[in-house]
């Protein structure tokens, strides 16, 4: 871990393979290998946090390649990402008349008069 306090961490990385391997991916993977060697058992990860942590250091290296050669690796690689499918809810219109504002007004009561509002809206699709 001298290396990586050191910012060397890239000078003890294969020849073969130092080339292809994201500077992003690497940081986490040395991040992992850091927590799993401390000194108290109790601080290291579980072993499900290492799974979950080296699958995102693979999902760095995946993207890091998907992206142009020209790209630098500091670029936000959530742009890559695809967007996921997002529907829109149903929108439901209120209209309030006198006896809600009044409702809303009475500050003497104002968890019962929330309950009366909540109440009022008749909402049927709520949960």
């Amino acid at each position: 871990m001298l290396c990586k306090n050191k910012g060397l961490l890239e000078e003890i990385v294969d020849p073969l393979i130092k080339v292809q391997i994201s500077p992003n991916s690497l940081r986490k993977f040395a991040e992992i290998a850091e927590k799993c060697l401390r000194e108290d058992g109790d601080d290291r990860p579980t072993m499900r946090d290492v799974l979950w942590d080296l699958e995102y250091a693979l999902q760095l290296q995946q993207t890091a390649r998907t992206r142009e050669p020209h790209e630098d690796s500091t670029t936000d690689a959530s742009s890559a990402l695809p967007f996921p499918n997002v529907r829109r809810f149903p929108s439901y219109s209120v209209s309030m008349n006198e006896v809600d504002m009044q409702i809303l007004r009475d500050q003497d009561n104002s968890i019962s008069s929330e309950s009366k509002v909540f109440s009022q809206l008749g909402i049927e699709d709520a949960r």
